[in-house]
């Protein structure tokens, strides 16, 4: 079965469901409403195929993409050219460094795939280097909100000859550790017939109230807030299913 990180293409097809125009209107709205500074310059951690970097460009922002995949980067400096404001870092999130400060950086779909304690440690002090003062971090569903359950989802679409199935499942591995394994499986039914890809990771989880302990104890950051469902007046309350939530966390002076 092959890498689905070495065949980008499958990958991206697989997450076209994303509507990666409502959601860039959604990054700038909360840059909008909470930055501490002007923003110029963006950083997007565990980048893939980096969807959104054409839009960010478009607006007149620099943009960094951030990603372990060779393959993935690659695919993503395609989509965007020569572009003179596009920079591409191959890189462990948990041990990087920027040439200069961003005043906006995000992650998406819980890529934050620190695989232990200290790695999860280490991602938050090298995006406080990366971060300038009054600068942002958006992280989309990189909190458990639903500790100890394992999960199995799936989805399927077409793209004209093109048959993408998907299968996602967590695991959890370590309950005293907090890890869970992540795999991605899509098999993509062409008129050559059928291909399999996977992936899988593991990453140290963190639970809502740990997370709001760490943050407000860490010396570089400040806790903003968190929203369901990538809705900026629809704060977590706790109550209701929670989907896709948004946690927005600002670098200090």
């Amino acid at each position: 079965m092959d890498n689905l990180y070495t065949h980008p293409e499958y990958y991206e097809l697989a997450f076209a469901y994303r509507d990666s125009a409502a959601e860039q209107r959604v990054l700038e709205e909360c840059i909008a409403r909470h930055a501490g500074r002007p923003v110029k310059r963006v950083l997007e951690v565990a980048c893939g195929h980096g969807p959104q970097a054409p839009a960010w460009l478009e607006r007149g922002y620099a943009y960094t993409g951030l990603d372990c995949s060779a393959a993935m980067l690659r695919h993503a400096r395609q989509r965007v050219g020569n572009a003179a404001n596009a920079a591409w870092i191959e890189g462990d999130l948990a041990d990087f460094e920027l040439a200069e400060p961003v005043d906006f950086a995000y992650v998406l779909l819980g890529s934050l795939y620190a695989p232990d304690t200290g790695a999860l440690h280490g991602h938050y002090d090298a995006m406080a280097k990366a971060l300038a003062p009054g600068g942002l971090y958006v992280l989309e569903w990189c909190i458990e909100f639903e500790p100890f359950v394992d999960m199995v989802d799936s989805w399927r679409h077409t793209y004209g000859d093109t048959v993408v199935e998907t299968l996602y499942t967590l695991t959890h591995l370590d309950r005293l550790e907090q890890t869970v394994e992540e795999r991605v499986e899509v098999t993509a039914h062409e008129a050559g017939g059928a291909r399999t890809f996977a992936t899988s990771a593991t990453k140290r989880v963190m639970y809502p109230q740990e997370f709001l302990h760490f943050i407000r104890h860490h010396p570089a950051f400040e806790f903003v807030g968190w929203w369901n469902d990538w809705d900026l007046d629809e704060p977590l309350d706790g109550a209701h299913p929670i989907n896709r939530p948004l946690i927005v966390v600002r670098r200090l002076p």
